[in-house]
């Protein structure tokens, strides 16, 4: 399959997780969903083209309220990249949201 074991994308204490195992499954927010090869290839591959050119960290400590968000890549020799940010955004951040928006409903309307 893929070098990838896991994905994990949080924002603000909910949570998006890949776990590419055996049987792969998708964790939104407590709802566990069986997910396939297919659907995996389809996400990594989109996903690598929205974070191409992403920086590692996004902070902006001007704002009282913090938007928190996190997104982990797990390699299978356990290396991890992890970008995350504070406040501050890619400009592409909504496309991340959007391809685990477009995942979810795909494997719950299969």
């Amino acid at each position: 399959m893929v070098e990838v074991k896991s994905i994990i994308f949080t924002r603000n204490n909910k949570s998006f997780i890949i776990d590419i195992k055996e049987k792969p499954i998708l964790n939104y927010n407590g709802l566990i969903i069986s997910i396939n090869e297919k659907q995996i290839i389809k996400y990594l591959n989109s996903l690598y083209r929205i974070i191409n050119s992403w920086e590692h960290e996004y902070i902006n400590n001007n704002k009282v309220d913090a938007d928190i968000w996190t997104l982990l890549i797990t390699y299978r020799d356990d290396s991890i990249d992890e970008y995350k940010g504070r406040n501050s955004y890619p400009y592409n951040f909504e496309s991340l949201e959007e391809l685990n928006y477009n995942l979810v409903d795909e494997v719950l309307n299969v």
